[in-house]
């Protein structure tokens, strides 16, 4: 958290996981096989997100951006799986980066009297999750969309939330 005495509170997050290994073996005597990043099923090999958050008074802004490595459309080591790399057009999904934010409002009126205080102790909050409206990438393996699993198909989705505190 950064404080300023003029412009408000400023909040930084960040967090991000990079997986080594995913490894898996059909049978006690068959070879280990890798399969971080092999396709939408396992874990990709970096994922992350960072967020900033400005706060002052009854007011906050946030701004946040999703992050997914690229990875395989499917274990090419393996023939059948061929068809995908030629459906995809090549070996791996694109890398994906979204960006959501929100405006929340909070109304504190301690001790107020009469209709306000049903105002008392409520939050207005707007939000907008994949701001930039971005097409998650064609994905050939998944047979349900066509689209990367990490991505929102329906693009851009808005959201209004109302909380009063009893």
């Amino acid at each position: 958290q950064l404080p300023t005495d003029q412009w408000g509170t400023f909040t930084f997050f960040a967090a991000a996981t990079k997986q080594t290994h995913y490894k898996t073996q059909l049978l006690p005597a068959a070879p280990l096989v890798e399969n971080v990043g092999k396709s939408y099923g396992y874990p990709v090999e970096l994922k992350g997100n960072a967020s900033v958050t400005w706060s002052r008074g009854p007011y906050s802004v946030g701004w946040t951006m999703r992050y997914w490595s690229s990875y395989d459309v499917a274990d090419l080591s393996v023939a059948s799986n061929l068809i995908y790399a030629t459906n995809q057009g090549g070996a791996t999904v694109a890398s994906q980066t979204y960006h959501d934010v929100f405006v929340r409002y909070r109304y504190r009126s301690a001790g107020a009297a009469g209709w306000k205080s049903w105002l008392s102790d409520t939050e207005l909050l707007l939000g907008v999750r994949n701001l930039f409206n971005r097409e998650p990438p064609f994905d050939a393996r998944n047979s349900a969309t066509a689209y990367s699993f990490f991505g929102d198909p329906q693009l851009a989705s808005y959201y209004v939330s109302l909380r009063k505190k009893l």
